[in-house]
């Protein structure tokens, strides 16, 4: 878990954190991360509040506190925090991603799939193999659904003559 937080820190953090207080939020920042890996996620998420007190439109901030919120089991919480933060970082692959895992365990797969199709499109590998898998699936299941209705229509067919494949389409 820490390799995970370590190099999502630095995808996302690399043009962050400008503007008046910089020195108090970059410290409040850097604690609270130290404390995700930890896995002390109450007091991450308090250090968060705090930075987010002084610079509320700092995506970093909100997607550091999904991620804690995301370890704690509190998925509502997550997405919306990683919804925060996509609003100020739209083109930030890993915050779809992730965002798209909470979605996964909540069940909600639609939401999921839009994440994931975006996060592969912003060039995230690990969202462009859950895309094509996803695509791989649905081949599958396409196929499938092709030989159920040629078998069904043959079935018909020697039950009760005729051709049924025009009610098979």
């Amino acid at each position: 878990m820490k390799k995970i937080f370590l190099s999502v820190i630095l995808l996302v953090t690399s043009n962050s954190f400008c503007g008046p207080n910089i020195k108090k939020v970059k410290k409040l920042f850097k604690e609270g991360c130290v404390l995700v890996e930890r896995n002390q996620q109450i007091k991450a998420i308090k250090k968060f509040n705090k930075a987010l007190e002084i610079m509320p439109t700092e995506p970093d901030l909100w997607y550091m506190r999904a991620c804690a919120y995301f370890a704690m089991h509190e998925y509502v919480s997550a997405i919306s925090d990683f919804t925060k933060a996509i609003s100020f970082a739209p083109n930030a692959a890993v915050i779809y991603l992730r965002r798209g895992l909470a979605y996964n365990v909540i069940g909600n797969e639609l939401a999921m799939r839009n994440d994931m199709i975006i996060a592969a499109k912003l060039g995230d590998p690990n969202a462009q193999k859950v895309v094509a898998a996803f695509v791989a699936k649905e081949e599958q299941f396409k196929a499938n659904l092709a030989k159920r209705k040629q078998d069904m229509a043959a079935s018909l067919k020697a039950r009760f003559g005729g051709d049924f494949s025009q009610y098979m389409k």
